[in-house]
């Protein structure tokens, strides 16, 4: 049995779920436990009736660790969700002390196989966590941390409760969304953590930790219905960045990483993913603009922006996932448009001054 942890509101509950039913296509037993930030999701949770998915409410740990209201009123509602990326495993490991390991991962993460291959390897040690592992072409980024906080796992054994608890005074002293100090929200803390404990588990590759800013260093193909990444199967991808602009339009993104994206990404990975919010979306209303971490709506201008300058994803019905960038197309009819309205009128207004002289 593994024991899995996330946390998100209403506004996040469909990528919750499209997490949840991945794990039920390919996990055989498992529980995922899920910190509601809000009531509505605490309300789903409870009247799916589902024995595997749980909801664990906001209130019950911040009664447990009352410290956490200070930190509420001082920083951002997404610098709180940061700060209580390591109170989550905390609780569950000193709330439910039959959990021998529990695994907190992102809310936009979804399962494409199954990940006994990582947990398997994980029983040599005590603390696992998510390395960035940026393609060459963005190792500058790693100025705000070589790991990921997306995928780590926690043993219920000393090591793995000295670093929660390390974790978490740190994240209640200074977790913000700039770099200060050597810090950066909840994740730069982890670059200390390979040389300050013994046994931890860097998990990079190998299918897993799989992400816009590393996707481009791999081929991705299919193989008897299975999605590979180089040699090995995918297990699971961190769709970090992907935005709702309108029901069937999404910006994924992946240009700020300098990912080209190919068939096989949109495809095989991108595509199974929008398909399955796409049929969550039409029973839960949601609005993923609110977990931005700027509050955003889209002007006329935006929309056009992001059309045309921007690469983003048309859902065609569910029936197929298109790919739309617009600016070498905008720029021809542009360059036609003021040729053919403005320059060849002023040139034969100017013949006709000629001929006239």
């Amino acid at each position: 049995m593994y024991h899995f942890a996330t946390l998100f509101d209403k506004n996040y509950l469909t990528r919750g779920l499209a997490l949840y039913y991945s794990m039920q296509e390919h996990i055989e037993s498992f529980t995922l436990y899920v910190l509601a930030l809000d009531q509505k999701v605490v309300d789903y949770i409870e009247n799916s009736k589902a024995e595997n998915l749980k909801a664990i409410k906001l209130s019950d740990v911040e009664n447990k660790y009352p410290e956490l209201l200070e930190a509420k009123n001082n920083r951002s509602a997404v610098e709180y969700y940061f700060t209580l990326s390591p109170v989550l495993p905390l609780y569950m490991i000193e709330t439910f002390p039959e959990i021998d390991f529990i695994t907190t991962l992102d809310a936009d993460i979804f399962f494409f196989s199954n990940p006994k291959p990582v947990f398997d390897e994980f029983k040599n040690y005590s603390i696992l966590i998510t390395k960035h592992d940026f393609a060459d072409n963005l190792k500058h980024l790693e100025i705000n941390g070589k790991y990921n906080v997306s995928f780590q796992s926690f043993k219920n054994n000393k090591e793995g409760l000295s670093c929660l608890y390390k974790w978490k005074n740190q994240c209640i002293d200074w977790c913000y969304d700039r770099i200060e100090s050597n810090r950066f929200a909840d994740q730069k803390y982890l670059d200390r953590w390979t040389a300050n404990y013994k046994n931890v588990m860097v998990l990079a590759g190998k299918g897993a930790g799989i992400a816009p800013w590393n996707i481009s260093k791999y081929q991705i193909y299919k193989q008897n219905g299975s999605t590979y990444c180089n040699n090995n199967k995918l297990i699971f991808y961190h769709f970090h960045g992907l935005r709702y602009i309108n029901r069937r339009l999404l910006s994924h993104s992946l240009v700020i990483y300098k990912v080209k994206l190919n068939k096989h990404i949109k495809n095989y990975i991108y595509g199974k993913y929008i398909k399955s919010l796409s049929r969550l979306n039409k029973k839960i209303k949601t609005d993923d603009q609110n977990i931005k971490r700027i509050n955003k709506t889209y002007s006329k201008k935006d929309l056009k922006n992001l059309i045309i300058f921007d690469y983003t994803f048309f859902n065609f019905f569910n029936l197929k996932i298109i790919n739309i960038h617009l600016e070498q197309i905008y720029n021809v009819i542009r360059h036609r448009f003021f040729k053919y309205t403005i320059f060849l009128p002023v040139l034969v207004v100017k013949r006709i001054l000629l001929k006239k002289d």
